[in-house]
């Protein structure tokens, strides 16, 4: 850090002996609560943090430097839907914000899921007091929704059955879900049909789906409709039940 001194400071006297040349080129003495920064910027000389492009002027260079080592050290963590037991500190801290409880991120900063999850009612009550404390408690207790319908689906080339989990039982849910096993977007799929009696195809919509058996079985084939060569390729899905009529 370069202070800026009057000019007859510096000049050098030739008769002066060592101890003098050391006295005058240091300067005049600064106090100890003196900002380095500050009388820098005063006298027409950047500060660091003004001269590095791209850095926020309102933060200083140590707050900066920080900023930037926690970024860089920093490992990106996913969106956490709930805390488990096997849930990692940076997990239980990304929970924690988007839970809306970011004011005891500080606090919880060291703990697990499984650390997390043995705290008692009164004992979250007395670290965030009563409104958060309950409020935490219920968020950490709760459980995973079960599906309200469960279906079974095997690809035509594959061995192997695939799981469909829905609790909207909506026929766009049916086909996000579809989507996903061919790892397709959903709006390639035009609509899905039910092979019924006499091998009829039944367009599905949402009362179709509500009226699924639970468990049960489909095969899935995938027929591709015929579109122009400038439209995006479009598929319906065929749902033939292999389990029951």
């Amino acid at each position: 850090m370069l202070t800026e001194v009057p000019l007859e400071n510096a000049i050098v006297n030739k008769k002066q002996g060592p101890s003098s040349v050391a006295s005058s080129s240091r300067g005049p003495d600064i106090p100890p609560n003196h900002n380095m920064a500050g009388a820098g910027t005063a006298q027409g000389v950047m500060s660091p943090c003004q001269q590095r492009p791209g850095l926020d002027p309102g933060l200083s260079y140590e707050q900066e430097s920080c900023t930037s080592n926690r970024s860089s050290n920093s490992s990106p963590v996913g969106v956490v839907k709930q805390v488990t037991k096997d849930s990692t500190a940076p997990e239980v801290m990304a929970w924690l914000k988007n839970a809306r409880f970011g004011n005891y991120i500080k606090f919880f900063a060291n703990y697990t899921g499984g650390d997390l999850l043995t705290l008692t009612r009164e004992e979250l009550i007395q670290i965030c007091g009563l409104s958060d404390g309950i409020r935490l408690n219920n968020a950490l207790q709760v459980k995973t929704v079960r599906p309200r319908l469960t279906l079974y689906v095997n690809i035509q080339s594959e061995s192997v059955f695939h799981v469909l989990y829905l609790s909207a039982l909506t026929c766009q849910e049916l086909i996000e879900k579809l989507a996903n096993l061919f790892n397709a977007s959903p709006s390639v799929i035009v609509d899905v049909h039910l092979l019924g009696v006499n091998k009829i195809h039944i367009l599905v919509n949402d009362e179709v789906v509500q009226n699924m058996p639970e468990s049960s079985q489909y095969t899935v084939e995938v027929l591709k409709m015929s579109v122009s060569e400038e439209s995006t390729e479009q598929y319906r899905v065929l749902l033939s039940r292999i389990d029951g009529p």
